[in-house]
């Protein structure tokens, strides 16, 4: 019994399923139309507004500028009448009348006596007194002229100080021969020495200047150096002086 209620079932459920695509499909084919009307009423209205936005420019002619009028001349100013210049005066009579009246003073008028002097000077002052006229200023003397040019004053001397020389008090006057010069030589030798004396009169270095191989140097400066001197003095107060003496040789000829 089952199996006869399944094959009776089967062709029902067949048909059912056919039907609901058929629905489906209609369904898919309407919406898709539906769809292509919307887009193609879409299209039709943005190109009807896009013909009502377009907008035609016209070409407008450039506006013709009037001339501006030209100004009226101004009227030019009716030439007055000159006068004629006045005649120079003159001491005779007139020849022509004037036309026009000469004006009268309104101040009062001179007696007929009442004149200036003949030969009087325009620079009186009117109304005034008897003033006499001022006198004139003389004017300055001269400069003198300039005396000889000064003669430039000489520069002030400066003051020379006076060193009193020292004096020798004791020592060797003269020192002694050698005998290395017995016929040795037949000139003059002269031996020079530079002495310093101290400010308390004492030797302070003795040099030979000028020497000679036969006199031997010790002599002399032992001669020199065992001398005392009274000091040198500057206004009184001792002072340290250069001495140079000359110590001169001679053959035993002369």
């Amino acid at each position: 019994m089952f199996s006869d209620f399944d094959k009776s079932k089967a062709p029902q459920e067949g048909r059912g399923r056919r039907t609901a695509s058929a629905v489906i499909a209609g369904g898919i084919f309407a919406l898709l139309a539906v769809a292509l009307a919307a887009a193609l009423a879409i299209r039709h209205e943005i190109q009807r507004r896009e013909e009502e936005l377009a907008v035609q420019f016209a070409t407008l002619d450039a506006p013709e500028v009037e001339p501006e009028p030209e100004p009226e001349p101004e009227p030019e100013p009716e030439p007055q009448p000159r006068r004629a210049a006045p005649a120079a005066a003159s001491d005779g009579p007139p020849t022509e009348i004037p036309d026009q009246r000469p004006d009268e003073s309104d101040g009062e008028l001179t007696d007929p006596g009442d004149v200036g002097p003949v030969g009087g000077t325009l620079d009186g002052v009117e109304g005034g007194a008897d003033i006499a006229p001022p006198e004139p200023v003389a004017p300055p003397p001269p400069e003198p002229p300039p005396g000889p040019p000064r003669r430039p004053r000489p520069p002030p001397q400066q003051e020379r100080v006076e060193v009193t020389p020292p004096r020798r008090l004791s020592g060797c006057d003269t020192p002694e021969r050698p005998s290395s010069l017995d016929g040795a030589t037949a000139e003059t030798i002269r031996v020079r020495v530079r002495v310093v004396i101290g400010a308390d009169g004492r030797v302070m270095r003795a040099t030979i200047t000028e020497g000679h191989p036969l006199i031997p140097e010790p002599t002399i400066l032992s001669c020199v150096e065992s001398r005392l001197y009274e000091p040198a003095s500057l206004e009184g107060t001792p002072v340290p002086y250069v001495l140079s003496y000359v110590f001169t040789f001679r053959p035993d000829i002369l």
